[in-house]
């Protein structure tokens, strides 16, 4: 048995979401999958990046807090640095901050320190969701440890984040 998968047939697969992307065909949880799958494969495909960069905004409203962050993680891991995108998804998720979990805060937040793209409105809703009272019995010492770092990486701080 064979422990590699021919990449052209996962190209192949990958045009077909692409086309389904471009007509509006594809859900968000498709599209989360589809990059998440090819970010663990480290294979870039410039078709899906580039019909990524049409279908986020157009379908905006319809990605929820797991395809958000999906989407985020995996442009992340490809070191893919579509702004736009990626501002878009930022906007999508500080509106919603309090619905998402501080462990997939966590991941979006490293994944723009990855990117060295500062959204200072998104780091600004992360720092009060992560200030609030409730967050000290979520916060894990790992993902308290992860956001510092992705904090420190991207050089921001908030004059309330170390009051203790």
């Amino acid at each position: 048995a064979e422990d590699t998968v021919n990449m052209d047939d996962i190209g192949e697969i990958t045009d077909c979401v692409c086309k389904r992307m471009q007509s509006s065909d594809a859900a968000p949880r498709d599209v989360a999958n589809t990059v998440e799958a090819l970010s663990r494969l480290r294979q870039r495909h410039e078709g899906l990046l580039h019909a990524i960069a049409e279908y986020v905004p157009a379908e905006l409203g319809r990605f929820g807090a797991r395809d958000a962050v999906g989407v985020v993680v995996a442009l992340g891991r490809l070191r893919e640095t579509d702004e736009p995108t990626l501002i878009a998804l930022a906007g999508r998720i500080r509106q919603e901050v309090g619905l998402y979990s501080l462990a997939d805060i966590v991941s979006v937040c490293t994944a723009f320190a990855r990117l060295r793209i500062r959204e200072l409105r998104l780091l600004d809703a992360v720092f009060a969701r992560c200030s609030a009272p409730e967050a000290s019995r979520e916060l894990r010492a790992s993902d308290g440890v992860a956001l510092l770092s992705a904090f420190g990486r991207l050089k921001v701080a908030h004059n309330h984040s170390f009051a203790t």
